[in-house]
């Protein structure tokens, strides 16, 4: 049910994020319980097995389970969760639980920024998707090309067709998980060599990778010192990074650790940057920035 059957035989240190995700929520639903809690199920599955595990989740209660899931994907929690509780408060400082509520009216209120029942409103401004409209056309010009390219790891098989990107380009790359998406972005950030193909992207390039090392005692101000300078308003303010400047890399939340790598390899001087799944552990305001914040780096500095 949960797609495991072609990783069976794979070490746990070679699965792709997709594929230990779904690996620990399986060793979770094998547990023999009557209270299951999950934190943050959605991140690293694609929008197919999102799907197939809330429907599983949503399968697990009964009249002797009970099911709670801490989760960003608000499409995965209006289709998995009856009722909901909403989170807010100050990052680091401070959090609030609410009252318990129906979960498209919580969602509603979430979005809202405002609690109507228990007259507090957590957040100036209201969540909006909007369209954006290219405000101008820019004059793009090649950046980089590469020819075809393959690679085998283990009894995976990888093929790339050749590609090139522009300068100005913000291209995303969507696909199920373990079919090679981390794997094809190693290989332009040159973490592994192809074994055909002679790559030679002939710009600097920076990766933030899929998995974020969270052992470092280094703080988060040593580790930016190069973004706090140049990219205040750019970077620091919109990713509401100074509150974590004090703290170790190590003490760091998944959100936290995410918004960190996020800035730093949006700082280096590099003409392209290559970010594995930069949306995992952040909530819908923080993606929304994200992608915000990209979009002005790309375009300020003429890059991809």
């Amino acid at each position: 049910k949960l797609e495991l059957t072609n990783f069976l035989e794979t070490h746990i240190s070679k699965v792709s994020g997709g594929e230990l995700q779904r690996v620990a929520i399986a060793a979770t639903f094998l547990k023999k319980a009557n209270v299951y809690i999950f934190d943050e199920i959605t991140s690293y599955l694609d929008i197919k097995q999102r799907l197939k595990i809330s429907q599983a989740i949503r399968n697990l209660a009964n009249k002797d389970t009970a099911v709670i899931v801490i989760e960003h994907d608000l499409i995965a929690l209006d289709y998995m969760a009856d009722m909901v509780h909403i989170m807010y408060g100050a990052n680091g400082a401070y959090g609030v639980v609410s009252q318990l509520r129906p979960t498209k009216n919580g969602i509603n209120s979430f979005l809202e920024g405002y609690l109507k029942e228990e007259n507090v409103r957590f957040r100036n401004h209201k969540i909006q998707f909007d369209i954006r409209s290219l405000k101008q056309a820019f004059e793009t010009t090649q950046l980089t090309k590469w020819p075809e390219l393959t690679k085998k790891l283990g009894n995976f098989d990888l093929t790339a067709k050749e590609g090139e990107l522009n300068t100005y380009e913000k291209v995303g790359v969507l696909g199920e998980n373990g079919i090679g998406k981390t794997s094809f972005v190693k290989i332009l950030a040159g973490a592994i060599e192809p074994d055909t193909g002679k790559l030679d992207l002939k710009v600097k390039v920076s990766y933030k990778p899929q998995y974020l090392d969270s052992n470092s005692e280094e703080l988060v101000m040593v580790v930016l010192s190069d973004a706090i300078e140049k990219y205040e308003n750019e970077l620091i303010k919109p990713l509401t990074i100074k509150q974590l400047f004090l703290k170790k890399i190590s003490e760091l939340s998944g959100g936290e650790l995410q918004r960190v790598a996020i800035c730093l390899a949006l700082s280096r001087d590099a003409d392209l940057i290559l970010l594995d799944e930069p949306s995992a552990y952040l909530d819908v305001e923080q993606r929304l920035k994200v992608s915000k914040v990209i979009s002005t780096i790309v375009e300020q500095r003429k890059i991809s």
